[in-house]
């Protein structure tokens, strides 16, 4: 379960993007930093950063105590669930990946494409990470603000593609922004990593303790499953609950 941290008194003349990083940079060393958000404007600026667990958050809260970030004194709190909203540019800068986070999805945002980025180039660098690249592009050029989004065959290929532009984020000569695209919850899981032996009737009999299972599809060859709920309610609880399959939301 991710625990948001607030940090309040943050530079003013730093950028967003230079607080995003400069934070999970600060706070990564003492455990898993998800992503980290900066909220507002002006002297009403603020980051959110999401820790992998409880005790990492509180970690944080308590070294950043008489602390100073940028030259400024910063203060952290645990934050509360109102002032957990939209990063100003919608797109938090992505930490310690986590590909079975309900928010990972087998689709990434792609960012300030510049002109030279074509979808030739597109495809031969994301084709590295995944099979059936597909991109879907939205320009807003009268803004600026060019994007698009690649979609892969499975979130791993997509989580594979955010770590190596966490690791370099630039394609070409253009440093891009990035993370996984945000999505809907539905009433379909996709189940990877199945067993071999693993039948249809045990799947179907497994699946039906969270709740009504109105479609079943399994592939013995990928080993892979799609099931489909009657309600979006019982899709949650077996992803949150089921610990012997790896279990994600199709996205």
């Amino acid at each position: 379960m991710r625990v948001p941290v607030m940090v309040r008194n943050l530079p003013n003349r730093s950028s967003d993007s230079s607080i995003k990083s400069g934070l999970y940079h600060k706070f990564k060393k003492l455990g898993k930093v998800m992503d980290v958000k900066v909220i507002g404007f002006r002297s009403n600026r603020y980051a959110i950063l999401h820790f992998e667990n409880k005790e990492t958050a509180q970690a944080a809260v308590q070294k950043a105590r008489n602390d100073l970030f940028f030259g400024k004194p910063i203060m952290l709190a645990l934050a509360k669930q109102s002032m957990d909203i939209e990063d100003n540019d919608n797109c938090p800068l992505v930490g310690d990946v986590d590909c079975h986070h309900k928010s990972a999805c087998r689709t990434v945002y792609i960012g300030k494409l510049g002109k030279h980025l074509t979808d030739r180039r597109l495809l031969k660098y994301f084709s590295q990470f995944g099979e059936d690249v597909q991109i879907k592009h939205q320009d807003f050029r009268p803004l600026g603000l060019p994007f698009c989004f690649i979609q892969f065959a499975d979130i791993t290929s997509a989580e594979k593609a955010i770590a190596a532009l966490k690791a370099n984020p630039t394609i070409g000569r253009n440093r891009v922004k990035f993370g996984f695209a945000k999505t809907l919850q539905n009433n379909l899981i996709w189940i990877n990593e199945l067993p071999a032996d693993t039948s249809k009737d045990f799947l179907f009999r497994k699946m039906s303790i969270y709740g009504q299972v109105t479609g079943l599809v399994v592939d013995a060859d990928m080993r892979q499953a799609v099931v489909v709920y009657k309600y979006i309610i019982d899709a949650r609880n077996a992803f949150r609950v089921n610990l012997v399959f790896i279990f994600i939301y199709i996205q």
